[in-house]
């Protein structure tokens, strides 16, 4: 009987082992302590963008919105801000009408201009949204 008792001991000690390496791995501790939360991300709004298409009478306004993970980014991107619409405003006059259509794809290839002003900086833009859009 001694050694049956000794195995069950054995088992809970085991047992509590683990518990105690999945609490620390999962970044929790006995005490409550809990894991800080993400930063909120932070916005950047580049006002109205008015530029031509590729086309000749069209013409696009769009207002887009920059999403960075931290206050560094946001602080970098106002400094750089005349170069950033100066990018999307080359990206927008290259599209026509019918490239416009696909918003998620446009999105994409803006964040890839700013990603071109801020990328060197060591900066990553997390987002960007289009706030405004109007083709004519």
């Amino acid at each position: 009987m001694a050694g049956g008792a000794r195995d069950g001991r054995r088992k809970a000690v085991a047992a509590g082992a683990v518990f105690a390496l999945l609490l620390v791995l999962c970044g929790c501790s006995v005490l409550g302590g809990r894991a800080e939360a993400p930063p909120e991300p932070v916005i950047l709004r580049l006002g109205p963008i008015v530029t031509n298409l590729a086309e000749p009478g069209r013409y696009v306004r769009a207002t887009v919105v920059l999403s960075f993970p931290d206050p560094e980014g946001l602080k970098t991107a106002e400094e750089r801000a005349p170069e950033l619409r100066d990018a999307l405003i080359m990206a927008l006059r290259k599209k026509t009408v019918a490239d416009m259509v696909d918003t998620t794809k446009l999105k994409q290839e803006l964040l890839g201009a700013v990603d071109r002003v801020l990328g060197p900086a060591g900066v990553s833009t997390a987002k960007v949204w289009l706030d405004e859009l109007l083709i004519q």
